[in-house]
């Protein structure tokens, strides 16, 4: 009967591109534009990642000014191919002869990251063009001139790690003399050197020339970070709500909403360390240094602590109650230990720590500079799960689980890839059992469905 889809859940099912050629390709068939990516994939179903294959610096050269601060990192996608680095084209199969010189526009229309986002060339000679940049803002000069057929490679740079949202829109003018046609906005997800899973420590280094150093140990690998070079993804299975006592009062309101790193490994989410095994005996008072928190900046409020056998919990970090000389989370020479890192909202969170010690003997406190921790907090899918029933007379039910009192609107979109829902429906108001509504089969061939709570 054809097709009739629910939204699936991506964020825990993406494919991850990370090396190898393939392309964004739009083209514009049969009178609709169609959109996919590396070997004709769902847009919304790949995150293309860079890992620190991408990495470099951004030279002190003028013509490249535009891309931030002489010196200063940035993640790049090349033009030309990169060992370890996804190989990014733009691609159109649009036929000769849809559109006007056989060229349409792809233009970057929606942003959302932790850094900027930058697209240019450099041809044989130096010569720079740039396309596309978010750094001033988006506006109708952040275009690409896309051939129609064609293949193409620019370079695609980032200036922080993270997860980085970019929505396009294609137009052209048609040859037949239907005048401009325009796409839905179409989004494509990069993932900038983003840890997922898996056992990762945050080692405190003291050296015995009396430097200090901070790096993330991957335990899978042994491979270590710069904290600064990578985000620390806080999934959407780490959301609980805050527990109820007045021993956990620091954390909010007893069942609100608590995205947790937790200090016991869970599936699915970062198994979060700090390790003092770096650090010689003998050089620091009581055998211990200190973790400092200097800095937070993020939508919500960030904490640091553990809970013990009884479960009690110790607080390390707490920025709910401004930032003091409290929030202090001791590292034993030689430790090893899990805590939980715990944030109120979704978002991004930049975290800046610093180690400090006292030195045995001689009593002087020597401290490290200060290091940047990026975290990357996914606000889950909400909302009711939908359940599909064909009935006897060529229709469809669609049901859901609703709260008495809520409020829920039917929407519908043929294309994931757009962010044009449709409400098919007025609202319908919840009565704690299950609510549902009926379709001709007909109506709904083709189209992908969610329920929203509405706000009233």
């Amino acid at each position: 009967m054809g097709v009739v889809s629910f939204v699936p859940t991506f964020a825990h099912g993406q494919v991850i591109w990370s090396q190898g050629h393939g392309d964004i390709e739009v083209s514009y068939l049969n009178g609709e534009w169609e959109w996919t990516v590396e070997d004709g994939r769902n847009p919304s179903e790949t995150i293309i990642a860079i890992d620190n294959n991408g990495l470099n610096l951004i030279p002190d050269v003028p013509s490249f000014s535009f891309l931030g601060e002489p010196g200063a990192k940035i993640w790049i996608v090349s033009q030309s191919e990169t060992v370890g680095v996804p190989f990014v084209g733009l691609a159109s199969d649009t036929p000769n002869g849809v559109f006007e010189n056989n060229r349409f526009s792809l233009s970057l229309t929606n942003f959302k990251g932790p850094g900027n986002f930058h697209i240019w060339s450099t041809g044989s000679s130096g010569q720079v063009n740039r396309f596309a940049s978010s750094s001033d803002g988006l506006d109708d000069q952040d275009v690409v001139n896309m051939p129609a057929p064609g293949h193409l490679h620019y370079n695609l740079g980032f200036t922080t790690p993270g997860t980085y949202s970019l929505g396009w829109t294609a137009s052209g003018t048609l040859m037949n003399g239907e005048g401009l046609v325009t796409s839905d906005e179409t989004i494509y997800e990069f993932a900038v050197n983003v840890l997922r899973e898996g056992e990762l420590d945050l080692e405190v280094i003291y050296h015995e020339s009396g430097e200090w150093e901070l790096a993330f140990l991957r335990e899978a690998d042994g491979v270590e970070f710069d904290p600064s070079d990578v985000a620390l993804h806080v999934g959407a299975e780490s959301l609980s709500t805050v527990p109820g006592g007045s021993a956990y009062s620091f954390l909010g309101e007893p069942g609100s909403d608590l995205y947790v790193l937790p200090q016991e490994e869970k599936e699915g989410l970062l198994f979060v360390g700090i390790a003092g095994d770096e650090i010689p005996e003998g050089v620091f008072e009581s055998e211990q240094v200190n973790l400092t928190l200097v800095s937070v900046s993020g939508p919500g409020e960030t904490f640091l602590y553990t809970v013990d056998a009884f479960g009690s919990p110790n607080v390390s970090f707490n920025s709910a109650d401004g930032l003091s000389a409290e929030d202090i989370h001791p590292v034993s020479v030689g430790g090893h230990a899990h805590q939980n890192w715990a944030f109120t909202k979704p978002g991004f969170y930049v975290v800046e720590l610093q180690a400090s010690g006292v030195l045995a003997g001689s009593g002087e406190s020597v401290n490290s500079e200060i290091v940047k921790l990026y975290f990357e907090v996914e606000e889950p899918v909400r909302g009711p799960k939908l359940h599909l029933e064909t009935l006897p007379d060529s229709k469809l039910r669609l049901s859901w689980q609703s709260q008495t009192g809520e409020l829920y609107q039917v929407q519908s979109i043929e294309n994931l890839n757009s962010t044009s829902w449709t409400s098919i429906s007025e609202p319908l108001v919840g009565s704690g059992d299950f609510v549902s509504m009926e379709l001709p089969i007909e109506s709904v061939i083709g189209k992908y469905f969610r329920v929203e709570v509405v706000t009233p």
